[in-house]
């Protein structure tokens, strides 16, 4: 490992610990036995730091995203896996929320999170359309103010599948006899359902 990852992953373990405020640079010189020169050399200072430990966050989670896509030609599959690796557990709650009240420039970069698995989301439905697995117009209800063009489908079910991810970063799952997997996964499955072609 490369002494700038070596950096971010000992940053991502302080913060797990502290938050994204609290812990310090001479916190990290200690984790790894390195000069704090040498973490200079690196990153100029802590923002710069914390701009890099989320540009991790955020490409671990493409990564992974990009194996799972090509591990399947299913796009209910590929949607599915999209969906499932959102991984909520990545950051605590509670540093999420500290990153949006005191950072709102850090929690715009976090965001890539979000536009990454939309753009996921549009292709794949896109391509599920060709093949006649997902439908081209939105599912039909019965009040014409709820008509919207076929050419929204896609970004109508991203809105309804983000809309609950992003939920659950903000809810509290004490309250519940489930946790926050348990949720994802069956309003993935009832979601989706909606958007499937009907088979005869």
């Amino acid at each position: 490992m490369e002494a700038r990852e070596k950096i971010i992953e000992a940053a991502k373990k302080l913060i797990d610990r502290y938050g994204f405020r609290k812990f310090t640079m001479d916190e990290i010189s200690s984790e790894l036995g390195m000069s704090k020169r040498t973490i200079y050399m690196h990153f100029k200072n802590k923002e710069e730091l914390v701009d890099g430990v989320i540009d991790s966050f955020v490409q671990k989670d493409l990564d992974a995203m990009d194996q799972a896509v090509s591990a399947t030609d299913d796009p209910v599959e590929q949607l599915r896996s999209v969906f499932y690796i959102y991984d909520i557990e990545s950051l605590k709650k509670h540093h999420v929320e500290e990153l949006r009240t005191f950072n709102p420039e850090k929690w715009e970069r976090l965001q890539a999170f979000t536009t990454n698995r939309r753009e996921y989301v549009y292709r794949i439905y896109q391509r599920g359309v060709e093949l006649g697995v997902f439908r081209k117009e939105c599912p039909p209800v019965r009040d014409p103010r709820g008509i919207i063009p076929a050419e929204e489908t896609s970004s109508v079910l991203y809105f309804m599948l983000s809309a609950i991810m992003d939920q659950a970063l903000l809810t509290s799952m004490q309250k519940y006899g489930f946790d926050i997997n348990a949720m994802l996964v069956n309003a993935f499955e009832i979601i989706v359902g909606a958007f499937l072609v009907e088979k005869d």
